[in-house]
């Protein structure tokens, strides 16, 4: 039978990473319980769930496998059950509020928090690189850019090429990290692609992307004003459509951002960049129940 003094055996003794190489609570609670049911065999959900004074035995292991999300109280008395220190508390909180934010806002504000409590503990900083990375929309397009025989290293020619333009400084950090992430390489002078990709945890991946989207898709509006219009092609159509046309619908979009990616070349002297955008999104919901009920009692 498990005791107090074995669970403090455990909690100090099971060899987790830091806390801070972490970004979902949930992966870290279950490398906690892996590594404490290695230690004591003993060691179990239904165990914990007493520790805690919860009322449904598996409760953290619906916690872990997403099908639950944690309460304040319960995550006060995980807190406490770990014995984290001030620091550890916050960031694990936080942990909590990244992955449970209802809104992108939240989730964005959250990870920044993140971001800053890791790095005085030398954290891993992929995460926080891969997020820098989408979270600026001139990276891809500097990474096109370096690679054209007209680059000379002139930073601040170089963030006015960029439409709208960038800072020297940001061009600069732009490259730098390009080179940190491995997604160019520079030999005599000359820069070159690979074809590394920046792969780090799905949470963080989400919202890098849906930052760097959202970006785009301004640019996309801000282009009526910026570009001529024989550099900018914008077309729409707003239609109904079922299910399975749907489908249908965002595999034809798939094949055809395939088919743009195909004629990509390497850039070559006086080259442009430009941005292609495949956008489907609902501008409907579906009819609430007690919506089609009055619907119904009417006719």
């Amino acid at each position: 039978m498990c005791t107090d003094y074995t669970i403090f055996l455990i909690t100090m003794a099971a060899p987790l990473k830091s806390i801070f190489e972490y970004t979902n609570f949930r992966e870290f609670l279950a490398d906690f319980f892996e590594e404490s049911k290695k230690a004591n065999p003993l060691f179990s959900h239904r165990y914990l769930a007493s520790r805690l004074s919860l009322s449904t035995p598996n409760l953290i292991w619906l916690v872990i496998k997403g099908k639950r999300n944690l309460t304040d109280d319960v995550r006060d008395r995980l807190i406490r059950f770990l014995r984290l220190t001030k620091r550890k508390a916050l960031y694990f909180g936080t942990m909590i509020d990244f992955l449970q934010a209802k809104t992108h806002e939240e989730k964005d504000r959250c990870f920044l928090r993140m971001m800053e409590m890791r790095r005085p503990f030398g954290a891993n900083v992929i995460d926080e690189r891969h997020y820098e990375y989408y979270s600026n929309w001139y990276n891809p397009v500097i990474r096109e850019l370096v690679t054209s025989p007209d680059f000379k290293e002139d930073f601040r020619e170089l963030g006015l090429r960029i439409s709208p333009p960038i800072s020297q400084s940001q061009a600069r950090n732009s490259v730098e990290l390009l080179l940190k992430l491995r997604m160019v390489r520079k030999s005599g002078g000359r820069y070159t692609q690979t074809n590394a990709v920046v792969t780090t945890g799905p949470e963080v991946k989400s919202l890098a992307v849906i930052n760097y989207h959202r970006q785009m898709s301004s640019l996309a509006a801000s282009s009526f004003d910026r570009c001529k219009s024989n550099e900018r092609n914008i077309t729409s159509v707003t239609l109904s459509i079922s299910a399975d046309k749907l489908n249908r619908l965002v595999k034809e979009a798939n094949d055809f951002r395939a088919r743009v990616v195909s004629l990509m070349e390497p850039c070559r002297k006086g080259a442009k960049v430009f941005q292609v955008n495949v956008q489907i999104f609902s501008l409907t919901r579906e009819p609430s129940k007690r919506r089609l009920s009055r619907g119904k009692k009417r006719t």
